[in-house]
């Protein structure tokens, strides 16, 4: 069984707990997100014990986090977000790579996302894929907001959604509240 190694991350908005393993970043979130437990279970389910330890994807993450808070906006290019190994399925995979393509300082609605991966009446179950998310920020399901351009959904919490949003906005140049006012419905 291979050994996945823990790491924190201190960020401004607080600790992230990291887990990687030699086929790169399995798990980065907020340590008090809501289901974390469960996402950590999941990766054991799959077949991973958990160890202490330090991972160059570790490194790759932390160097990854503290560019993003700095807010340059080539953070992104620092890690690959879809060759995390994080045990998924099919149709999580394309919500997440959807995900991915929503441009730093932009929001999406669900029903957008979902019409984005082929699912035009799957807005629940994108909000679901979405939710279930092993790579908070990295994959940014912050960046996905209510039909009527609210900030919903965010296990990581509503203010820290918000923060994200207007930091990103910021990095993007953007004059506005990132919240709604550039979600397509």
């Amino acid at each position: 069984m291979p050994s996945l190694l823990k790491a924190t991350i201190p960020t401004p908005l607080g600790p992230m707990t990291a887990r990687a393993d030699d086929r790169g970043l399995r798990l980065l979130d907020f340590t008090d997100r809501r289901g974390l437990a469960g996402r950590l279970e999941r990766i054991v389910a799959a077949g991973a014990s958990i160890a202490a330890g330090e991972h160059p994807a570790h490194r790759a993450a932390r160097q990854a986090l503290d560019a993003y808070f700095s807010g340059d906006s080539g953070w992104e290019r620092l890690l690959d977000p879809l060759e995390a190994a994080a045990p998924t399925t099919a149709f999580e995979r394309a919500a997440w790579d959807a995900l991915c393509r929503i441009p730093l300082g932009q929001t999406r609605s669900y029903a957008v996302q979902a019409r984005a991966i082929g699912r035009p009446d799957g807005a629940r179950a994108v909000a679901r894929a979405n939710g279930v998310n092993f790579l908070a920020i990295v994959v940014p399901c912050h960046r996905v907001v209510g039909a009527d351009g609210s900030p919903v959904g965010y296990g990581g919490g509503i203010e820290r959604k918000r923060w994200l949003l207007a930091h990103e906005a910021a990095m993007s140049g953007g004059l506005f509240a990132a919240v709604g006012r550039s979600a397509a419905r």
